[in-house]
């Protein structure tokens, strides 16, 4: 992944984290805020920065299902809430 896309990802954890009071290493978990933070942050780096979910799993250090079924309710997510990245 460019250097670029690093930093970016990184950014929208930091601010995702910010947006759910979570902070973002820790992404990972069963609690309500953490499953919802973490399927945002799955749908956008899939869709956005173009990351593989086999990648996002191995950065999150959860299996390449559940980041596939994270990215799937972050969608929904994004969409029930009008959610958008900035910049």
């Amino acid at each position: 992944m460019p250097i670029a896309g690093i930093a970016r990802y990184r950014a929208s954890a930091k601010i995702i984290g910010r947006i759910h009071n979570i902070y973002y290493p820790y992404l990972v978990g069963r609690y309500p805020n953490t499953v919802e933070a973490r399927g945002v942050l799955c749908y956008w780096a899939a869709r956005e920065l173009g990351l593989s979910t086999l990648e996002l799993s191995k950065k999150l250090g959860i299996s390449q299902p559940t980041a596939s079924q994270s990215a799937k309710r972050g969608e929904k997510i994004v969409k029930e809430k009008g959610l958008k990245i900035i910049g």
